[in-house]
């Protein structure tokens, strides 16, 4: 169950594990602002990895509607969504 408290949000999800997450944008940019300063903070090969992952799924996207990469889901994504619980 929530504790109420959003300041460990990021527990109760790991707990909860949900598959589905309503919010409201606040939270949201709270997420992609953590998620992007990770990103812009990754040094060496880790933060090129991630860059071009980002960037493959953006193009991806447009071209065909896909939101799946097989490499880079693996290696960059499956972390961002264990974040969210590993569900959402």
């Amino acid at each position: 169950m929530f504790s109420g408290d959003v300041t460990v949000i990021k527990q109760d999800l790991s707990i909860l594990q949900p598959t589905i997450f309503v919010s409201v944008p606040r939270m949201y940019n709270k997420f992609h602002d953590v998620i992007k300063e990770g990103i812009r903070n990754a040094s060496g090969m880790k933060g090129k990895i991630a860059k071009r992952a980002i960037k493959t799924k953006i193009e991806n996207h447009k071209v065909d509607g896909c939101t799946t990469h097989y490499l880079y889901d693996k290696l960059v994504f499956n972390k961002m969504k264990a974040a969210l619980g590993g569900k959402v």
